[in-house]
C-alpha cells in the first residue's frame, strides 16, 4: 500500500462512518478508531526503513546512537500521544485529550534527560576549560 492506498482507505472509512453515524454514533466512532489504527500500523511497518537509514547515517558519521535513540523515542511518544489525544477529542473528551498531550510532553522530557545531562556536562567542561 502507498499513500494513495492509505488515503483511499481513509476516505472509505470516513464515508462509512458518516453513513453509520446516522443510525449508531458509537459504532461509527469505533469504525473511525479502527481505521486510524490500521493506518498507524501501516505507517509503523514502513518506519523501520527510516529508522534503519538514520542509524546507518549516525554510525557512518560517528554520532552516538544513544542520541538517535532518544530522538526516535521522543518522536514515537509524540505520535502515540497525539493519536490518543485526537481520539479523545473526537469523542468529546477534550480535557482528557489535553491531559494526554501534557503527559506526552513530560514523557519526552524524561526520555531526553540523558541527552540533556550529556549536554550540560559538555557545556560545564567548556566553561571550566576557558
Amino acid at each position: 500500500m502507498n499513500i494513495a492506498g492509505v488515503c483511499g482507505a481513509a476516505i472509505i472509512c470516513a464515508i462509512l462512518s458518516l453513513v453509520i453515524k446516522k443510525h449508531n454514533g458509537e459504532i461509527a466512532f469505533v469504525l473511525q478508531i479502527c481505521g486510524c489504527v490500521i493506518i498507524i500500523l501501516y505507517a509503523l511497518s514502513e518506519i523501520t526503513q527510516v529508522t534503519d537509514k538514520i542509524r546507518d547515517m549516525a554510525e557512518s558519521f560517528s554520532i552516538n546512537t544513544e542520541y538517535i535513540s532518544v530522538v526516535l523515542k521522543a518522536l514515537g511518544i509524540c505520535f502515540i500521544a497525539e493519536f490518543a489525544a485526537d481520539c479523545c477529542k473526537d469523542s468529546g473528551c477534550t480535557a482528557l485529550g489535553n491531559n494526554i498531550l501534557l503527559c506526552g510532553k513530560i514523557m519526552v522530557l524524561i526520555a531526553a534527560m540523558p541527552m540533556l545531562n550529556d549536554l550540560l556536562t559538555v557545556a560545564l567542561g567548556l566553561l571550566s576549560a576557558g
